[in-house]
């Protein structure tokens, strides 16, 4: 839909940029952020970032800034109020958003990420999207043990980290 009509995909994204501003961090965020640990997002809405996650892999991307096709120009992503096209050359702009039927650019990066031992904390994840499982699947696969919190994670992460002592 991109390729066909870049204007309809980036009014649902500006849609969505505008609901995820009005969000703030939730209490898992916070907590994570916290004890800095290490996060692998499918989430493009910067709410770890916004938390103050600093080893943070946003796996699908996000809605921070958009680049020039041809000149490379890069602007905050508000920029495609304006349009998609690049104020100085008309060049489409490029978001950094993860469409179904794309490559995942920084799925190596997350599974390197989770290789070794130890816990992999997986939180609120549907497994709707197979990228998640692939993550989960490589973590087991390299011997870590998986927990697994969905449920009321706002207050369970916490719950989790004071029942650990980390």
């Amino acid at each position: 839909v991109f390729n066909s009509d870049p204007e309809l995909v980036y009014k649902s994204l500006l849609d969505l940029h505008h609901a995820c501003a009005k969000s703030q961090p939730n209490a898992a965020h916070l907590t994570l952020a916290e004890h800095g640990i290490p996060v692998i997002t499918m989430n493009i809405d910067g709410l770890h970032r916004r938390a103050g996650t600093a080893d943070l892999i946003e796996i699908h991307g996000n809605m921070e800034q958009v680049r020039c096709k041809r000149c490379g120009r890069e602007y905050p992503f508000s920029q495609v109020e304006q349009g998609c096209r690049c104020p100085e050359c008309n060049g489409l702009l490029l978001h950094d958003v993860v469409l179904y039927g794309d490559s995942i650019p920084l799925l190596a990066d997350a599974l390197a990420k989770v290789e070794g031992r130890g816990v992999l904390l997986v939180v609120g994840t549907s497994f709707y999207t197979s990228t998640s499982s692939y993550v989960v699947e490589h973590a087991r696969a390299c011997g870590r043990e998986i927990v697994l919190i969905n449920e009321r994670a706002e207050v369970e992460v916490r719950k989790y980290f004071n029942s650990t002592g980390v």
